[in-house]
């Protein structure tokens, strides 16, 4: 038979109540060492993410931003959080964004290459940019619908056809100065001989599109109008020399061409028909209007256009003095803009 387990083996001492309380005090001991060691990691844990925290960016801010169709920059308004953009599309409901900028390492409720959707009353859309620490800032983004320009349409040309002419001294003093002559002939007397037949001349200007680039383009188609005669740019001077102006002067090609216009700088260029040949006005500023559009009294709308003559081969202010004189010959070969007035009903 086994023999029946002992409830108190031989050798076995019960411990010491001292054992007990000096072996329970080094265990609460060992605890409170590893509590404080606890709260010491855990309070270097949170200052170093407190740290890091401060390294990022808590900018919520939208910089720029360019949708598909926009013509020109988009105006801010900062204090509103709000953009402005002129658009021209056919699909108000699906609009392209091509290019925003945010704040560092901040993020969009909508990407680059997603689509808006302006097809509401207020024709707006908003934007939810959260930066890298989770501030949001909204911002409210506005579709300018766009409208075709006043220039398009049906144009006749009035006998308001100027250029304008400056004159420098030997010295080079008296530069700038602007003068104005008509195309066919004031009080220095026939400028160019075929000058007024640009004075029933027809100018048609059409919408086409809006590039990727945010300019207008559309097409133009110039007549010579009811005397069937596109006009000219030649003159004779004194001496019965024929000079042939035409390349210089002939900056609104005759016959079928197209336009673009900078809506950043307000600048038209027109280009004859394989664009081998460019003439820009001058870009609107606030010094001088190079185009412009007007309603006169009698209820018609007048176009002014102002083009840059090209100058190439031609003489100086001063040297066409010296070759022609004092006289309108020498007047014409100082030209610089040709302006044409036009009206339509």
């Amino acid at each position: 038979m086994k023999k029946a387990c002992s409830s108190n083996p031989a050798g076995y001492k019960p411990l010491n109540s001292k054992v007990i309380n000096l072996v329970y005090k080094s265990f609460k001991n060992g605890l409170k060492k590893i509590s404080i060691l606890y709260i010491l990691i855990s309070s270097l844990f949170f200052l170093q993410a407190c740290e890091n925290d401060k390294e990022k960016n808590s900018d919520a801010n939208m910089l720029e931003i360019e949708l598909e169709g926009q013509i020109g920059v988009a105006e801010a308004n900062v204090a509103n959080a709000e953009f402005t953009c002129m658009i021209y599309t056919t699909d108000y409901a699906n609009v392209i964004i091509k290019r925003m900028i945010i704040s560092e390492n901040a993020k969009s409720s909508v990407k680059v290459g997603e689509s808006l959707n302006f097809n509401n009353a207020d024709n707006i859309v908003s934007i939810t940019v959260t930066s890298e620490t989770g501030v949001q800032k909204i911002y409210t983004i506005r579709a300018a619908k766009f409208v075709v320009p006043e220039f398009i349409g049906e144009w006749t040309f009035t006998n308001e056809c100027f250029f304008n002419y400056t004159y420098c001294n030997e010295d080079g003093t008296g530069c700038g100065q602007d003068y104005y002559g008509s195309l066919s002939s004031d009080d220095y007397g026939t400028y160019f001989l075929h000058g007024d037949q640009l004075y029933d001349n027809t100018l048609k200007l059409e919408f086409s599109n809006v590039d990727g680039s945010g300019n207008l383009n559309g097409t133009y188609s110039h007549g010579p109008g009811a005397d069937g005669q596109i006009g000219s740019f030649e003159i004779v001077t004194d001496g019965a020399e024929n000079i042939d102006l035409n390349e210089n002067f002939t900056r609104l090609f005759p016959g079928d061409g197209s336009w673009k216009l900078n809506p950043v700088n307000n600048e038209i260029t027109f280009y004859n028909t394989d664009k081998s040949k460019q003439s820009l006005t001058y870009s609107n500023g606030d010094d001088k209007t190079h185009w412009q559009i007007e309603t006169m009294e009698d209820g018609k709308t007048q176009l002014t256009i102002w083009l840059k003559v090209d100058r190439t081969g031609m003489p100086s202010d001063h040297e066409a003095l010296l070759l022609y004189g004092y006289n309108a010959t020498a007047w014409v070969l100082g030209g610089y803009m040709i302006g044409f007035k036009m009206t339509k009903d």
